[in-house]
């Protein structure tokens, strides 16, 4: 008798099982809104590089004018007078005034006036004010062959930001010529990116 009304539940609660099958409405939305998503990504990934390329494109251009406006304001002829031990000298020190001046002016991080042998590159003025501050003479970290061109005559500006230990800077190197128009040395701008 338990058998039988055991089997009698059984039948009776022969339910189906329904499964659940995605509507078509949800089989159109699911990948519309993945390829949406991947679509904002890819756009805001872009936008980001092209405002990040105008940023820098702007900075080079900014930093290209400080470096102008400094080296037209320098004495080439001051310059070209500079030699090893001459810190204590008025001309060094009037040129490290107007350059202190400049700096802090024009956003720039750090100035320098350098000179060649014609095979090592040397600091003449240096404005930097801590005790890293260049000696005249000191040899320059960067070879020749990258600056021969702007000894000869030619700018030099760098077309991005170098992140350095010291500073986040974009470069630009312009030469100093004297009252005669002879290319004497070279000025060195580091502008300061942070300030873009």
């Amino acid at each position: 008798m338990k058998e039988k009304s055991k089997k009698e539940t059984l039948k009776g609660n022969d339910v189906k099982i329904k499964t659940r099958k995605m509507s078509i409405r949800s089989k159109i939305l699911i990948p519309i809104n993945v390829i949406v998503i991947l679509i904002c990504i890819i756009m805001g990934i872009t936008a980001y590089r092209s405002i990040n390329e105008g940023m820098v494109s702007i900075g080079v251009e900014e930093a290209k004018m400080a470096a102008k406006i400094a080296v037209s304001d320098i004495d080439g002829d001051a310059v070209a007078k500079l030699s090893p031990g001459c810190e204590n000298s008025d001309n060094y020190q009037t040129l490290l005034t107007a350059m202190r001046k400049e700096k802090k002016e024009y956003g720039i991080l750090y100035m320098y006036t350098l000179y060649t042998d014609g095979s090592t590159i040397y600091y003449g003025v240096d404005t930097d004010d801590s005790e890293l501050q260049a000696e005249v003479g000191k040899t320059f970290e960067k070879s020749y062959e990258m600056l021969k061109g702007v000894f000869e005559g030619t700018d030099y500006a760098q077309n991005y930001i170098d992140y350095t230990e010291y500073g986040d800077v974009i470069s630009v190197y312009k030469p100093i010529e004297d009252s005669s128009g002879k290319v004497i040395g070279v000025l060195g701008c580091d502008y300061d990116a942070l300030t873009l």
